[in-house]
C-alpha cells in the first residue's frame, strides 16, 4: 500500500508539474505570437496619432535645416549732385597771318630786297645799251660801279649800294640758261628764289619761292644760283652790320627775249 501511495504521489506530481509547464508555455507562446503578429502586420503600433515616416522626416528636416538669410540690398550710395559752374566762353581771337619772306628784310640806306628782275634786251623796243667811252676813266669808273675786273671768279671788287642790284642781275645773266625743253613747248613765267648769301658774295642757301608753273623753268633758275656762286661782294654801305642778307630775285623766263640766254 504504502508503494502504491508513493507511485500515485509521485505521478500526480509529475502530472501537475507536467501540466503547470504546459500552462507556461501556452501564455509563453501566446504573447510571442501576439507580438509578432502585430509587429509584422503594423496595424496596432500606434503610431497613427504621430503620423507617417515621411510626415515625420519632412518635420525632422524643417526642424534641422536652418532659417534662410535675408541679406539686406545693399545701399545705393547717395549721388552728391555739385553746382555746374559755368565756366566763361572766351571768344577766339582771330590770328593774323603773318607772312615772313627774304625779301621783306631791307638795308636801313638803300632797299635791295625789292624785286629786281634780271634785265633783258627787247627786240621789239630794240633799246641798246648806250657803250662806255674808250677812256681810262671812264673803265675806272664802270670798273667802280660795276665791281668787274680780273676777280671774274668771285664776282668781281666790292660795288657801291647804290649799283649792286645792277650789277647783281648782270652777273646772273651771264648764266642764265633756256632749258632747251621749255623752249619747244614755249613755257614762260617769272620764278622768284630767295637765297641767302654772306658779305663775301657766296650763296649759303637757295629755294624756290615762288614756282613759275613749270618744273623745267623752276630747275633753271636754282641752277643758275649755284653757277653764278659766288656772287659779286656786297659793299661796305650796303646792310652795314650784317653777315648774312636773305635776298628774293625775280627771274623771267620770256621767250621774246630768249636771244640772251644760251643754249
Amino acid at each position: 500500500m504504502s508503494a502504491l501511495r508513493w507511485v500515485l504521489a509521485g505521478s500526480t506530481a509529475l502530472i501537475l508539474h507536467g501540466a503547470v509547464w504546459y500552462a507556461i508555455s501556452v501564455n509563453a507562446n501566446t504573447s510571442e505570437g501576439d507580438a509578432m503578429d502585430t509587429g509584422e502586420m503594423g496595424i496596432d503600433l500606434g503610431v497613427g496619432q504621430l503620423g507617417s515616416y515621411a510626415d515625420i522626416q519632412e518635420r525632422l528636416t524643417q526642424l534641422e535645416r536652418p532659417e534662410p538669410v535675408v541679406e539686406k540690398a545693399p545701399e545705393k550710395p547717395k549721388i552728391i549732385e555739385k553746382p555746374i559752374q559755368k565756366k566763361p566762353i572766351v571768344k577766339a581771337q582771330k590770328l593774323t597771318e603773318i607772312s615772313f619772306k627774304a625779301d621783306d628784310i631791307k638795308p636801313k640806306e638803300q632797299s635791295p630786297a625789292e624785286e629786281t628782275p634780271v634785265e633783258q634786251p627787247n627786240d621789239e623796243s630794240k633799246e641798246t645799251l648806250p657803250e662806255p667811252e674808250v677812256k681810262a676813266a671812264t673803265v675806272q669808273a664802270a670798273v667802280k660801279a660795276t665791281g668787274k675786273s680780273e676777280q671774274s671768279q668771285s664776282g668781281g671788287v666790292r660795288g657801291s649800294a647804290k649799283n649792286y642790284k645792277n650789277q647783281l642781275n648782270r652777273w646772273l645773266a651771264k648764266y642764265k640758261r633756256y632749258p632747251s625743253t621749255a623752249k619747244k613747248e614755249k613755257q614762260e613765267g617769272i620764278v622768284r628764289i630767295a637765297f641767302t648769301m654772306d658779305r663775301q658774295g657766296n650763296v649759303l642757301n637757295r629755294q624756290v619761292d615762288t614756282s613759275s608753273g613749270y618744273p623745267y623753268l623752276d630747275a633753271a633758275a636754282l641752277k643758275m644760283f649755284d653757277d653764278a656762286n659766288p656772287l659779286p661782294p656786297v659793299p661796305d654801305d650796303f646792310a652795314p652790320g650784317r653777315m648774312e642778307l636773305p635776298l628774293v630775285m625775280p627771274i623771267d623766263f620770256t621767250l621774246i627775249t630768249n636771244t640772251s640766254f644760251g643754249d
